[in-house]
This record gives C-alpha cells, sequence and structure tokens, in this order.
C-alpha cells in the first residue's frame, strides 16, 4: 500500500477490535476493550514513521444525518 492511498475495511465487531488493537500495538484485552455501533465509522490514519494513529473511532454522526434526510421528506 502506497503513503497515499486509502483502503476500507467492513468487518463485525470483533475483528474490527483485535485489527485496531495490532496497529495500534494494543494486546489482546485492548482489543475486547473496543466498542462499535452498528455502521460505525473509524478512522486510522498512518504516520511517517509507518505507525497508525486513531483519528476517528465509532462515529455514527451520519446515522443522525440520514435521520434528518428523511424526516425532511415527510
Amino acid at each position: 500500500m502506497k503513503s497515499d492511498e486509502t483502503t476500507v475495511v467492513v468487518a463485525h465487531g470483533g475483528s474490527k477490535g483485535v485489527l485496531l488493537a495490532h496497529l495500534l500495538s494494543g494486546s489482546v484485552d485492548t482489543a475486547r476493550g473496543f466498542r462499535f455501533g452498528n455502521t460505525g465509522v473509524t478512522d486510522l490514519e498512518r504516520r511517517l514513521d509507518r505507525s497508525f494513529v486513531l483519528s476517528r473511532y465509532n462515529d455514527l454522526t451520519h446515522l443522525s444525518v440520514e435521520a434528518n434526510l428523511v424526516e425532511s421528506t415527510r
């Protein structure tokens, strides 16, 4: 993967937790601590030293936007 490329991963909560823990140098206990809502968006950014930083976690704001759109069409 090149440094300017974007990768999208769609997965269930358990596998996302394990992936996040691995990329953030955490443990199995770290993975168990992550909780994800349905359709939650989580972003990681890769640093120049090739490590990762968590920039957005379990963001559900897109759900409120969609709810407002549905409500405004009634």
